[in-house]
């Protein structure tokens, strides 16, 4: 019994667990409601009987609670309703009362449900997305991340299964306090009717129980499919043109609805299954009532009509408290695949502190140069560092270059100079001082960082510029700087201006042209200091000078950092960092470690298809 009373409340505690304080006081609100209503309902029941009482007997009916109560208050309708039709009018008024107090309560009800789905929905959702922004880099390159967007999507869904437990709670509830008034006046009919359809009840459920649980999760996985193929068929549209995956993907998405269409008919269909098995339940139950009082009992007719009549009564008022549980648990199954894969994520997130970056310093100030000190990093269940021992010194306003094979540490040096990647050990100093939390914020705003892939969204060039003042109006003035100084020439060519519309994925332009739209969002932000991770490589090689160009353009008073694979991007670099296997190797200017650099890696950079110039 102890484990039915855990399995039964299982989910709901789960759930229940995840709310803040505000939305579990509703909840339980909501429950207290959904009760009152479900009592309601059977008050109203009670009603509709009195009026063919009023008629078959009214004496009866004279002599109830209700009715004496009412002729205590207004004694002349006692005397006026000693005509049984007068008595049939009161007891109309009395369901219409009963009705709009039900219905009134039930308005209350729903609207009450919708609001706190919707705010259940909405608290999840915002937490989710918070968790998610403000984790630390390395667990977004991990592959935990990449699920987190879909289980948001099913938030809905786990606000489902919250309702429909309180739903099946409260008609539980309802359902015991029914039994309990009518065991009273009919014990051995009443409890025969509440055992057989709850019995009847139960095997129907366990009968779907195991379909139902496969159903789920089937469709659970056929949604995940789909909405992975769907995908990666918008984000590499262009690759799946060129490869001719169109019939693939649209079989994959085909498929993954085709796998997913029974187990959802199953699923809508199931919850109803009960109703129309314990319909006939009921008739069947006073059928055997009937035959039980005429060959066990020998009853006459007005012993037989009299049963009947409360047989009748009774299932009219069990039977739809019978349907609701049996409907709310098959539901339940249905929606909990995908309400415990959203659980799941909540639990995750929340098992790791979540720490709010500090507001950056207004006072902060990056005048002479930036050193990393001993700086190891080690990336999250990695058996060893990826850099070792880092020691730096970049000076304001040098453009320094990165150079080294694929895997030697580059970008992870510059992630952790960024702020993105915390350092294992060793320190960070700016302007020989090192940096408060604070500080350390305020230098990771004056980045500005120019990816080898730019992220561009649909939308207008000022947005995409303006993307690190995301939510704010943005300011013509700056984007046109902005893109005067990346060399976005394109922009006067077109009627439309810094309003003019770019398409997903920078769909639309070339990949030059996109290149420098990313130059332009990093100089929007007016940043000290900017780094170029491999921002060439996959240019041509007009666009690649170009690049260049607007890179020797920029204020001097602007720290550059290029990451480069390809050596014609840093020939012009005041100083060239040469890292190898995570530390750094040798550091000089252009001149004196370039021609070391080819001669060690020539058999490599051969093999790469790069041909630096000398």
């Amino acid at each position: 019994m102890k484990r039915f009373i855990s399995l039964f409340f299982a989910d709901f505690v789960r759930a229940f667990k995840v709310l803040n304080p505000k939305l579990r006081l509703r909840s339980i609100e909501l429950f207290a409601l959904m009760v009152t209503l479900g009592l309601l309902e059977l008050t109203f029941i009670l009603t509709l009987t009195y009026m063919g009482a009023a008629l078959t007997s009214p004496d009866t009916l004279r002599t109830n609670f209700l009715f004496r109560a009412i002729f205590a208050v207004a004694p002349d309708l006692r005397i006026w309703c000693k005509d049984p039709r007068y008595l049939v009018i009161l007891a109309g008024f009395i369901v219409v009362i009963a009705s709009i107090g039900k219905n009134v309560i039930s308005f209350a009800t729903y609207h009450r449900m919708a609001k706190l789905g919707e705010d259940i929905s909405i608290s999840i959702g915002h937490e989710i997305m918070e968790r998610y922004l403000y984790r630390d880099y390395a667990w977004h390159l991990s592959a935990e991340s990449a699920s987190t967007f879909q289980r948001m999507a099913w938030r809905n869904v786990l606000t489902q299964l919250l309702i429909n437990l309180l739903g099946m709670y409260s008609s539980v509830v309802t359902m015991l306090i029914l039994f309990g008034s009518l065991v009273g006046k009919e014990p051995v009919l009443s409890s025969f009717v509440v055992v057989a359809t709850g019995g009847i009840g139960l095997l129907v459920y366990q009968g779907l129980r195991h379909q139902v649980d496969k159903c789920a999760h089937l469709s659970a996985t056929a949604a995940e499919r789909e909405t992975k193929a769907v995908l990666c068929a918008t984000k590499g549209i262009r690759d799946v043109i060129i490869y001719r995956q169109q019939p693939q993907f649209l079989l994959s998405v085909t498929e993954a609805a085709e796998l997913g269409k029974v187990p959802r008919m199953l699923n809508i269909i199931a919850p109803i299954i009960p109703t129309w098995v314990l319909e006939a339940t009921g008739f069947a139950v006073m059928v055997l009532a009937v035959t039980y009082l005429i060959f066990v009992q020998e009853a006459d007719i007005p012993r037989i009509t009299t049963a009947l009549a409360l047989l009748t009564l009774t299932a009219w008022r069990v039977l739809p408290y019978c349907n609701r549980i049996m409907g709310h648990q098959v539901t339940i199954r249905a929606l909990r695949p995908m309400a415990h894969a959203v659980l799941k994520l909540l639990e995750s997130l929340r098992e790791s502190r979540m720490e709010l970056p500090p507001a950056p310093d207004p006072n902060f100030r990056f005048e002479k140069q930036v050193e990393l000190k001993n700086v190891s990093f080690r990336y999250p269940d990695a058996n060893e560092d990826s850099l070792h021992q880092i020691n730096l010194t970049i000076k304001k306003g040098t453009r320094i270059g990165f150079v080294g094979p694929s895997g030697a540490g580059k970008s992870t040096l510059v992630g952790v100079l960024c702020g993105l990647l915390p350092p294992t050990e060793g320190q960070i100093i700016v302007d020989n001082k090192q940096m408060s939390e604070a500080q350390a914020a305020a230098f990771a705003a004056m980045m500005g960082y120019v990816p080898q892939s730019p992220f561009l969204f649909a939308g207008t060039l000022a947005e995409n510029v303006a993307f690190s003042h995301w939510g704010q109006p943005w300011h013509e003035g700056k984007v046109r700087t902005a893109c005067d100084m990346a060399a976005v020439d394109f922009v006067g060519d077109h009627p439309s201006g810094v309003r003019l519309p770019i398409g997903e994925n920078g769909a639309g332009l070339s990949g030059g042209q996109a290149q420098r739209v990313s130059i332009a969002r990093a100089l929007y932000a007016d940043p000290s200091i900017i780094i170029f991770d491999e921002a060439t490589s996959a240019l041509d090689q007009g666009n690649e000078s170009i690049i260049l160009n607007t890179i020797r353009n920029l204020p001097g008073s602007v720290t550059c950092i290029i990451i480069a694979h390809r050596l014609t991007t840093v020939e012009y670099c005041d100083l060239l960092v040469w890292i190898d296997q995570g530390r750094v190797k040798q550091i000089g200017p252009p001149s004196e470690i370039l021609p070391q650099y080819r001669a060690s890696y020539t058999h490599h950079i051969i093999e790469e298809g790069e041909f630096p110039l000398a």
